[in-house]
């Protein structure tokens, strides 16, 4: 699947329309999401020195989102370099192996520590683990689960 990756400062208004459509997928998993402000979410990513967001485009449609985060992102992760923050693809662009290539993509650069962040239970953790046992990322130290904890593998 060809995609490409536009950094979302291009598209500020587009990243946000996205991310909200992102925080009410993610609800269905974690409820708490509901608390936060999408909007003032999305403009964090944009603003943050730590966070680096970019849209996902499929034949000059969007299709998603992706965030990654550099160290200096409060993941509680000292080893980690990089972590994949976010990734998100519009339930019309799903099952077109675009996260699967955007996530391979990212974690074979990587030539240092990397992590990943995802809601435990939710369909996002299987698409992970089959992507791992496929792949045998030993970099990644560990996983972000939630706000508030850090799952090593």
């Amino acid at each position: 699947m060809n995609y490409q990756l536009i950094p979302a400062e291009d598209q500020p208004d587009l990243y946000r329309q996205l991310f909200a459509l992102y925080c009410r997928d993610l609800q269905k998993d974690d409820p708490t999401i509901a608390e936060y402000d999408p909007a003032v979410l999305a403009d964090e990513n944009l603003c943050a020195d730590t966070d680096h967001p970019y849209l996902i485009f499929v034949e000059d449609q969007p299709a998603g989102l992706a965030v990654f985060m550099d160290e200096s992102a409060p993941v509680g992760e000292e080893d980690c370099h990089t972590y994949l923050g976010e990734i998100f693809v519009l339930p019309a662009f799903r099952n077109r192996g675009i996260a699967g290539s955007i996530a391979e993509t990212f974690f074979d650069a990587q030539d240092y520590d990397s992590g990943l962040c995802y809601i435990v239970g939710s369909p996002a953790e299987a698409f992970w683990k089959k992507l791992f046992n496929a792949h045998a990322y030993h970099e990644i130290k560990s996983i972000r689960t939630d706000l508030e904890k850090t799952v090593e593998i």
